[in-house]
């Protein structure tokens, strides 16, 4: 929470720290974690694991390829940011993704992972799986010990082969480069205006 609460402020300002702070950092590292957490406890009990098998992501629904776009341009975003000695910008989209994932994709997928079955759920499962486990490697240098549990649960954990560290991987942008569609954020956006309004 500290490193959080940090690294999203300006290095050249006084950081007011209080205890109001300290609760909004850990309120919003919660989300992240109940993001998780749900994962966990929806994939296990439908039997389900990542593999192979799971859908291509060009069949996948809107929804599902729209959280991936946003999960790409965050990586590109935040590797970018880092690069460049600015935590502050690169908290700052890490924030926004959290928001996106948890307010948007979650949130209106959420019978597909409950009630759903077939394709469509092995695709939301995989979505949200991929999405997590990528800015698991994307977060490390800002939140080491989150993407450490949440990479070592969801990859290490299950894959012999894999780096046994998040700290041990890349940046997943080159990874994430062809799930970018910036049609598809441009017309998500212009929906989700539609609903802030209505």
């Amino acid at each position: 929470v500290m490193r959080w609460l940090y690294m999203s402020s300006r290095p050249d300002d006084n950081i007011l720290f209080g205890w109001h702070a300290a609760d909004e950092a850990r309120r919003r590292l919660l989300v992240l974690w109940n993001v998780y957490k749900f994962l966990v406890d929806y994939a296990a009990p439908a039997g389900w694991t990542p593999g192979a098998a799971d859908p291509p992501v060009a069949e996948r629904m809107p929804m599902d390829r729209w959280i991936l776009s946003r999960t790409a341009a965050v990586a590109a975003d935040v590797e970018a940011a880092l690069r460049d000695y600015d935590a502050m910008a690169a908290t700052r989209q890490l924030d926004a993704w959290i928001e996106d994932l948890s307010t948007w994709y979650v949130r209106l997928s959420r019978k597909r992972f409950s009630r759903g079955s077939g394709a469509d759920r092995a695709s939301a499962f995989a979505t949200l799986h991929a999405a997590l486990v990528a800015v698991a490697r994307v977060a490390a240098p800002i939140l080491p010990f989150v993407s450490e549990e949440i990479y070592r649960n969801l990859v290490a954990g299950g894959d012999p082969d894999a780096p046994h560290s998040v700290h041990l991987t890349r940046c997943p942008t080159g990874e994430l480069a062809p799930f970018r569609d910036e049609r598809l954020e441009a017309a998500m956006d212009i929906a989700r205006r539609a609903v802030d309004l209505a």
